[in-house]
């Protein structure tokens, strides 16, 4: 097994790229140092496939997401170096006028919960609107909005409602609504089911599942629920600590994940096979640290059951194995136990 390059990897598994990440850190500044939740050497969601970023609680996912549309929960934090090629527009280097055009055209963007995100005093309809009459499209706004509430299943009244009159399950489809009404190629969804009941989770995804076919679209799925993975994505990438350390398609990464950080979320997951029922529940020992106190070397040695006296010491390359690429010390010929 051999180290391989990106560029080499790429060719092997991807289509024309809608998104491709290259060696993006993102920094939340603190008192006298600044902190990087997310260090991504290379990450790409070709077009007309469903990418998932899976990993737990403070892996960095969210923080990616952010990154991509160069909005963020905190004033603290922002890009400190790298490029995001979306659509072929780079949203680090481009003016801020520019990302506003391509936000909601290029891109659109699912939340977690949007009982926290609309307007309390505006109707639902109206707040749609007010985003196709930002981006310019001014004609037949209404009867666009109303297409789109229909696309995600739900009824015309559903436009002069208030957000506080819907359920959960209605705001999140007003939410994937609220994306796909401006008809962006680029669908980041952010742990879309994670706030609904098991029922309705199921139901938003199977919704994702087709508009995504329907649309030819492209998604970017956060999740830390590997049955949502197996499920709905074609390629998957494996964050730790702010990294990526494994990524391929979902069937090699199920069949058989060659990091062994990958490996312990699959053991923990209870079930991949049914909606809901499979959140990770992670069979390593620890837990993951904090941005102030990210190991040396490889960033889940402490935690690993095969750790190298190389694993404290310094990063591992990607290494291929069997279709997958892998950080991992273990697949280096000349470190590892054979």
């Amino acid at each position: 097994m051999s180290s391989i390059t990106h560029t080499e990897a790429n060719a092997q598994t991807q289509a024309e790229p809608i998104l491709e990440i290259r060696d993006l850190i993102t920094e939340i500044r603190v008192p006298g140092r600044a902190l990087r939740p997310v260090e991504i050497e290379h990450l790409v969601v070709p077009r007309g496939q469903v990418v998932g970023i899976v990993g737990e609680s403070g892996s960095g996912k969210s923080m990616t997401a952010y990154s991509i549309l160069n909005i963020f929960p905190t004033a603290a934090a922002h890009i400190h170096s790298g490029s995001i090629l979306l659509d072929g527009v780079d949203m680090v280097s481009a003016h801020e006028n520019e990302r506003v055009k391509i936000r909601g055209n290029k891109v659109g963007m699912v939340f977690q919960d949007y009982a926290l995100s609309f307007n309390p005093v505006i109707t639902v309809g109206n707040q749609l609107m007010e985003q196709l009459l930002t981006h310019g499209r001014h004609e037949n706004a209404k009867a666009k909005v109303l297409s789109v509430l229909d696309e995600v299943g739900l009824s015309a009244e559903v436009f002069s409602r208030y957000p506080h009159e819907l359920s959960g399950g209605m705001l999140q489809r007003v939410g994937i609504a609220s994306a796909l009404v401006c008809d962006p190629p680029l669908i980041v969804a952010d742990e879309p089911t994670t706030a609904l009941d098991v029922t309705v989770q199921a139901q938003i995804l199977e919704l994702l599942k087709r508009i995504q076919k329907e649309r030819n679209l492209s998604i970017l799925l956060i999740t830390h629920d590997l049955g949502i993975v197996a499920e709905i994505c074609d390629l998957v990438y494996v964050m730790y600590v702010g990294q990526i350390v494994e990524h391929g398609t979902v069937h090699k990464i199920f069949k058989s994940p060659s990091h062994p950080y990958t490996q312990g979320l699959l053991q923990g997951a209870s079930s991949v096979q049914s909606v809901g029922t499979h959140e990770i529940r992670v069979a390593i020992q620890g837990s993951i640290p904090g941005l102030t106190e990210i190991p040396s070397g490889c960033r889940f040695h402490d935690r690993c059951p095969h750790t190298m006296d190389i694993c404290r010491s310094k990063q591992p390359g990607f290494y291929e194995v069997d279709g997958l690429m892998a950080a991992c010390w273990l697949h280096d010929a000349e470190h590892s136990h054979g």
